[in-house]
């Protein structure tokens, strides 16, 4: 009878699932942990046997240990079950593989020469250390939980996407972020503050995370549509790899648009957090 709607939250680590109205107080709670859950009755007699006759619920509480069951194979932490005296709700929360938590990059900056290419090397440093970590992760999910997600993750580490490639690029470069630690995440900022990188190459790699033209981009710069402004602010950032063309076979190309790449966003997700 109450009119509160049934809620899922997904936090970083888990989901909860929350209902309004909880479970008979005939069951005790620290059962549901223990997988042995006999309820004595339902709610509604007549509702519960006749969806049951309908195939459209299973038997009393056998939910339970479906749950425990299949989180146990799916080698996954155990669920938390929770209710208060009055019974006013009934709370589940299952928590993320132990596979899917971050691991931290560990980034040896000592190499790092700070300057065009040498902020460019360290971001290929980053996506290569954030592949190889999740990698493992990505296979070992996708074996354990039989997602195919998961296994193309841990199949396809090596290509250019990621290996997280059911991401998009703009939140797996914020997950590379991530997992770096912050102290290093800051030496980084620092570092990139020393390379006196144009500013204007952080405006085209803000602009182009939607693609637009080369006269679009110059415009936006407030800049005019000559080439040698071409070549100065959008050349070297296809060079390295930051931006790239929409039309790659045909650089010339009356419909060429630029966008930003991973490791472009990686840059800028580098800088703002």
């Amino acid at each position: 009878q109450l009119r509160e709607p049934v809620e899922i939250r997904i936090y970083q680590n888990s989901v909860v699932f929350i209902n309004q109205g909880g479970p008979d107080r005939s069951i005790k709670l620290e059962n549901f942990n223990q997988g042995r859950v006999r309820s004595r009755r339902y709610r509604n007699r007549r509702l519960g046997e006749f969806l049951k006759e309908l195939n459209l619920t299973e038997g009393r509480a056998t939910g339970i240990p479906t749950i425990l069951n299949s989180l146990v194979k799916n080698g996954s932490p155990a669920p938390s079950f929770s209710s208060d005296d009055d019974r006013t709700f009934f709370e589940v929360e299952i928590f993320i593989h132990p596979s899917f938590k971050k691991k931290a990059i560990v980034v040896d900056l000592e190499r790092v020469e700070w300057s065009l290419e040498g902020v460019d090397e360290l971001l290929e440093q980053l996506i290569d250390l954030y592949n190889s970590v999740g990698a493992s992760a990505g296979a070992s999910a996708g074996a354990s939980a039989g997602a195919s997600a998961g296994a193309n993750a841990g199949a396809n580490a090596g290509e250019e996407k990621g290996v997280f490639g059911f991401l998009s690029v703009e939140n797996q470069s914020i997950m590379i972020v991530e997992s770096i630690e912050d102290d290093v995440a800051k030496e980084i900022d620092s570092g990139v503050a020393k390379a006196q990188l144009e500013d204007k190459y952080y405006e085209v790699l803000h602009l182009v995370q939607k693609p637009l033209s080369r006269s679009e981009i110059l415009m936006k710069l407030n800049l005019g549509l000559s080439y040698r402004n071409s070549n100065e602010y959008i050349k070297p950032l296809i060079e390295v790899g930051w931006i790239e063309m929409t039309v790659p076979d045909k650089p010339s190309s009356p419909n060429q648009k630029y966008r930003t790449t991973l490791k472009g966003l990686l840059l800028l997700a580098l800088i703002e957090n």
